[in-house]
């Protein structure tokens, strides 16, 4: 994700970070991916917009239970309007797929500057450790040995 916002980061640009589906990203979550944005991108306005949106139906594969990314990119792009400097960061608690891989964790397209990051797997791998608390906490937050 890093590496898509950085060729975009001149003087400054404005990050708008939206929560799509059920919005399963808490607030405490969505306010420290916030904030690392913010380290990451110091000359950056960081917009965290908490109102859950819902890709249409057809981005739904039901066959495989996954969404395409590829086709969530194409909605965000028709569905909001943005300027030259503005970047799109969509987040996702549904499983994400592209063309013919098993799963991805995120698309980004650079030519429109919207990208969407899935935390599914993230559950999936952290779902009942004592380390899921620190999913998006900067390392010095985590947990001590």
């Amino acid at each position: 994700m890093e590496a898509f916002l950085s060729q975009f980061v001149g003087d400054a640009v404005l990050i708008r970070v939206r929560i799509l589906s059920d919005g399963e990203l808490d607030q405490n979550a969505l306010r420290r991916l916030g904030d690392r944005l913010s380290e990451a991108f110091p000359k950056s306005r960081i917009i965290l917009n908490d109102q859950a949106i819902h890709p249409p139906s057809d981005c739904l594969n039901r066959s495989r239970g996954q969404y395409n990314s590829t086709l969530i990119l194409q909605f965000l792009h028709s569905s909001f309007k943005k300027g030259d400097d503005e970047r799109i960061l969509a987040v996702e608690s549904a499983d994400l797929y592209a063309g013919n891989l098993n799963f991805v964790f995120g698309e980004a397209d650079p030519s429109t500057g919207i990208a969407v990051v899935s935390i599914h797997r993230l559950k999936q791998v952290l779902r009942g450790s004592a380390q899921s608390r620190t999913v998006l906490q900067p390392p010095s937050q985590g947990i001590s040995p």
